[in-house]
């Protein structure tokens, strides 16, 4: 769920991906870290607001969407 909100919007802030996908922030951060862990995903601190963290698909997920897609709608 997490790569078809970014795929549609990458670069949501935590918060924004917490309010799309209607998780908390303690089951959003561990998934957002094994992204990150799996060369999925990025996290960058606003230089603004030190506060906000965007999260930002890397190359894998990108490559790996029509893939990703074309198996879930076989299933």
């Amino acid at each position: 769920m997490a790569l078809l909100a970014l795929w549609e919007e990458n670069g949501l802030t935590v918060k924004e991906l917490g309010e799309r996908l209607n998780l908390g922030t303690g089951t959003l951060t561990p998934m957002v870290k094994r992204m990150e862990a799996n060369g999925w995903a990025k996290k960058e601190r606003s230089t603004a607001d030190e506060r906000k963290v965007s999260i930002f698909l890397q190359s894998k997920a990108l490559e790996e969407k029509q893939a990703i897609r074309e198996k879930s709608l076989l299933s």
